[in-house]
């Protein structure tokens, strides 16, 4: 994975790329407007052409690679690990309520995901040790699911 940040690469990134190369951006999010939203997420850009004078590359209409990497700060050739994409669904934190509407049952993952949370909760909150933690996580989410039926 190659980051792009100065001037001199944002050139070199700009006569290199082709048409259909995938950029990656990060993009800082305000806490004070999405309090529950990652601070940092993903944006992406594809290069669409070349421009018809300078023959640097393009992403959407106007926008040259070259200004993405001045204006948007680093740029990357591979997406970088660790972060998620803005058109990805964020991480579900709370588990489901009985009286909650969702007409799908839950899958393997993400029962496992609320066992996981509430045994960290236990653990934390309460002073349980982990195992014990995990044991009653199981039965507090099977009781949960029981009643959300």
């Amino acid at each position: 994975m190659k980051e792009f940040k100065s001037k001199r690469d944002a050139k070199k990134l700009a006569y290199s790329v082709k048409k259909g190369d995938v950029l990656w951006v990060t993009a800082k999010v305000s806490k004070r407007h999405a309090p529950y939203e990652d601070s940092e997420l993903l944006e992406r850009h594809v290069v669409t052409h070349m421009h018809p004078l300078l023959g640097g590359g393009m992403c959407g209409g106007a926008m040259s690679v070259e200004a993405l990497v001045l204006n948007r700060g680093p740029v990357y050739t591979e997406r970088p690990k660790g972060y998620r994409a803005v058109h990805e669904p964020a991480k579900q934190v709370a588990p489901p309520l009985a009286y909650s509407s969702a007409k799908r049952p839950l899958n393997a993952r993400e029962i496992r995901e609320m066992e996981e949370e509430v045994a960290n909760n236990l653990a934390d909150r309460q002073g349980m040790a982990r195992p014990k933690a995990k044991r009653e996580a199981k039965k507090i989410v099977a009781k949960q699911l029981a009643g959300a039926r």
